[in-house]
């Protein structure tokens, strides 16, 4: 493998590992806000303008602790949007 396809590599990795803690602060701060604010449906809307889907957050290892909050506030504003 040539030094610059091994950077690239290295570089594709480093990304997705900032993006996925970018992504579990994400969901650590909306199950917060949904949970500990009692804020599920500007949790939910916070999502939705970013185009964070349900999924996203499902994917990125956040903890179910923060995780079950969201899931609830993603399917209670699902049926008014």
């Amino acid at each position: 493998m040539k030094e610059s396809q091994l950077n690239a590599n290295v570089a594709r990795f480093h990304r997705k590992k900032v993006n996925e803690a970018f992504m579990q602060g994400f969901g650590v701060a909306i199950g917060s806000l949904a949970r500990d604010h009692d804020q599920p449906s500007m949790a939910a809307d916070i999502m939705r303008c970013n185009g964070i889907r349900l999924e996203d957050l499902e994917n990125c290892g956040i903890q179910v602790f923060d995780l079950k909050p969201i899931r609830k506030a993603w399917k209670q504003t699902e049926r008014k949007v």
